[in-house]
């Protein structure tokens, strides 16, 4: 048996959402998957949970049901970091001492606490994302890898793409190309179309508003253009009010 044959790993991502019926992240209908993990900073980000790149714990006070009725949660956290408050009895969170291990996630009922993010493996998130395949047909649409930064998942998401294609589904990434070139060169060959954001041209003022300057990003575009002649691109400009 070779040793091609006997290596069954396939590389796990952590996935913020799958999002179905999609029509702004790509061709036709689209399924966007939004990646976990950013590297850059922006002062608009409207997804600020997909920043960090691994999975986050969240806090919805209103559907907590109190220490009285439950705390199960305060049991379970190895860092003390949930406690109560005799105003209310409902559970807070220190959140200098969480430490996003998802503990008390399954022992609570309401669904109070929950994960910002999820691992999943390559199969998993296929096989949500073809069950829209008749709408792909349809209108021309696919999956479309978002985040975050998808491309900073660089093997989960060329895993992915290339999965999609066996499967007859179109592929698009939505990327602001902040990563290093070998995170391109995986990830771009199994690529349809590419959405991409120039969002300043000034190095300075894409520092000041990004939270990084533009060099890379520059390079990587022009060298991805060149490099993927058959490759569909979109720049894409955010307008900010």
């Amino acid at each position: 048996m070779s040793a091609s044959s006997t290596n069954t790993s396939t590389p796990k991502g952590t996935v913020l959402n799958i999002q179905h019926f999609c029509t702004h992240d790509g061709p036709g209908m689209r399924t966007t998957v939004f990646l976990k993990g950013c590297s850059l900073r922006c002062k608009w980000c409207s997804n600020p949970e997909s920043i960090h790149p691994k999975p986050e714990l969240a806090y919805n006070l209103n559907k907590c049901i109190g220490k009285d009725q439950c705390g199960a949660c305060l049991k379970e956290c190895p860092e003390s970091a949930i406690f109560s408050v005799d105003s209310d009895a409902k559970v807070r969170i220190n959140w200098d001492l969480c430490t996003n291990c998802g503990k008390c996630v399954p022992v609570c009922p309401p669904q109070a606490l929950y994960l910002f993010g999820r691992e999943m493996t390559v199969e998993q998130v296929l096989d949500e994302v073809e069950q829209d395949g008749s709408f792909y047909r349809e209108s021309g649409g696919g999956m479309t890898l978002s985040g975050g930064e998808c491309q900073l998942q660089a093997d989960f998401a060329a895993a992915l793409l290339p999965g999609a294609h066996q499967r007859g589904i179109n592929t698009a990434i939505e990327t602001a190309f902040n990563v290093p070139w070998s995170h391109v060169e995986k990830v771009l060959p199994h690529v349809d179309t590419v959405l991409h954001d120039i969002k300043l041209t000034d190095p300075e003022r894409h520092r000041k508003w990004c939270g990084a300057d533009n060099t890379r990003i520059r390079e990587n575009i022009k060298r991805a253009y060149e490099t993927f002649p058959n490759t569909k691109f979109i720049a894409r400009t955010p307008v900010i009010p």
